[in-house]
């Protein structure tokens, strides 16, 4: 006689639990591939959103540092200086840096000094989703009424304009708010790439008392040799 238990086969409800048992783990592999799909293209998008922030503060970084005639307040600045490397555009541009609703612009034209008419204004768009910019500058206190500028060892503190164009700011400060990527507060020295100042000319030898000093067109005095 033939023992049937060996051929005995899977009943339906133990095929039921094991399909429902699969279900379940493909659901759940499922979910775990979208979320890391989902993590790694939120994380690839705050990187572009990075390096876009970075590309902005290098830029600002570059037309800051080679500025100079500032003239500035809390929300724009106006200077003279040279363009950012990427746009490839040598000499020196009245450049304006300001926000337009949530905009901030570049306004630059070249910078030039006559008769001539000046050229028409470029604007250059540098970030969106602009808020909360400010600017500050660490610089002299100003005299009041209208008196000489502060020697260079007075004392400095942060203010929210600068109206000296004599010189520029020790530092200059950025700060501001964007919708999408983290700002860090932007701090340039401006005086670290100031030209250096000419050097003095040499001292003239004092003269002995009661001897007039000789002219520089004099030639020195020869020895005669003796007869």
């Amino acid at each position: 006689m033939t023992d049937r238990r060996g051929r005995r086969g899977f009943t339906l409800i133990e095929l039921l639990v094991v399909l429902v048992i699969l279900s379940m783990i493909v659901m759940a592999l499922t979910a775990g591939q979208n979320f890391a799909l989902r993590a790694w293209r939120t994380q690839e998008r705050q990187i572009d959103q990075q390096a876009d922030v970075g590309a902005v503060q290098n830029a600002l970084r570059q037309i800051l540092l080679s500025g100079r005639e500032f003239d500035g307040g809390d929300t724009s600045v106006k200077l003279v200086g040279a363009l950012p490397r990427g746009l490839n555009r040598g000499g020196l541009y009245d450049i304006e840096l300001k926000t337009d609703e949530d905009r901030l612009i570049m306004v630059w034209r070249p910078h030039f000094k006559g008769p001539q008419p000046p050229a028409d204004p470029t604007t250059a768009l540098l970030a969106k989703g602009v808020s909360d910019f400010a600017l500050s500058y660490y610089a002299a206190v100003p005299p009041p009424g209208g008196q000489p500028a502060p020697a260079s060892d007075s004392p400095k503190q942060w203010q929210t304009s600068a109206r000296d164009k004599s010189k520029p700011p020790a530092l200059i400060k950025v700060t501001m708010g964007l919708s999408q990527g983290r700002w860090l507060p932007l701090i340039v020295a401006p005086m670290l790439d100031a030209a250096p100042a000419a050097p003095a000319a040499a001292a003239t030898p004092a003269a002995a008392p009661g001897v007039p000093p000789p002219s520089q067109g004099d030639a020195p005095p020869t020895e005669q040799p003796d007869n």
